[in-house]
């Protein structure tokens, strides 16, 4: 991203607790009720101050007196980006869950004058990236996601749109988990799925590197999970392929299964992306 448009910074838990209490905020999407859950009022206490503490020593608060009252004052852009987290109305979230290493979790806030990112990028530590740099958020995307590493796997194309119902792919799911590849290209076929995509789905499954979920969230009141759209990701050994989720008219819950290269999938993102955050007019 660039640097004259970026800001990072790295904060505690036991900071970004305490400062969130200065501001007058619980908490931020993705986290809960609180960043000290299940913590008694005496270990709260005690993380707090170490918080305040710590904030001070960086000169990201400064409490001066003024008469018989504390007077706070958070630095702008610590509060900015905070402000921007809890907020915002469009937040794009990404899980990445690799299968030999823990999940990747990352929440893109876009506010009315600032997109800010947040992670942890080891426990107990939070990360926030704030900018205007649309475009380097888009490539922070496209690496949060890996896909740039499809330019050095094998890719597989498909005219056929492969559709199950969510059963029978858990069913597929189990059967290749316990190196039952026929098995599993059998009960595609047994659905009305073509040999040839039966085969490929069953070997992108096999190859699995890692599950992403990507979500466009309309936020209310800082609350995860007030409506939105999104897609699914395989990331395989022989490329990407989109799953896409939906409802038959019976009820039943289906699932849509198709390649997709890492440009269409940059596209998709852009596109869940509310206009007022993009550089471009249209």
């Amino acid at each position: 991203m660039n640097p004259s448009a970026t800001v990072t910074l790295d904060i505690g838990a036991e900071e970004l607790f305490a400062i969130l209490r200065i501001l007058g905020m619980d908490t931020l999407p993705g986290l809960g009720e609180s960043p000290m859950a299940g913590l008694d009022q005496d270990q709260i206490q005690r993380a707090q101050a170490a918080g305040l503490n710590s904030l001070r020593a960086r000169g990201w608060v400064e409490v001066t007196s003024s008469g018989s009252v504390p007077q706070v004052k958070v630095d702008q852009t610590v509060a900015a980006l905070l402000l921007t987290c809890a907020s915002a109305q469009h937040t794009l979230f990404l899980s990445r869950v690799p299968v030999d290493s823990v999940p990747e979790v990352s929440y893109f806030h876009f506010g009315p004058y600032l997109i800010a990112i947040h992670t942890s990028p080891e426990p107990g530590i939070h990360r926030l990236v704030g900018t205007t740099d649309y475009d380097g958020v888009l490539s922070c995307v496209a690496q949060a996601l890996h896909l740039d590493d499809q330019l050095r796997q094998q890719s597989v194309s498909s005219s056929e749109v492969v559709t199950v119902d969510q059963e029978t792919l858990d069913l597929v799911t189990d059967a290749i988990k316990q190196s039952r590849l026929d098995e599993g290209v059998s009960l595609l076929l047994a659905h009305g799925v073509s040999l040839i995509p039966a085969q490929q789905v069953v070997s992108a499954i096999n190859a699995l590197k890692a599950n992403s979920m990507v979500a466009m969230l309309q936020l209310e009141s800082g609350e995860i999970g007030s409506g939105g759209e999104g897609f699914a990701l395989i990331e395989s050994q022989i490329g990407f392929w989109l799953l896409e989720a939906f409802t038959t008219s019976d009820g039943t819950m289906a699932v849509t299964i198709q390649p997709i290269s890492s440009e269409d999938c940059k596209e998709r993102v852009t596109k869940l992306i509310p206009q007022f955050a993009r550089n471009d007019p249209g």
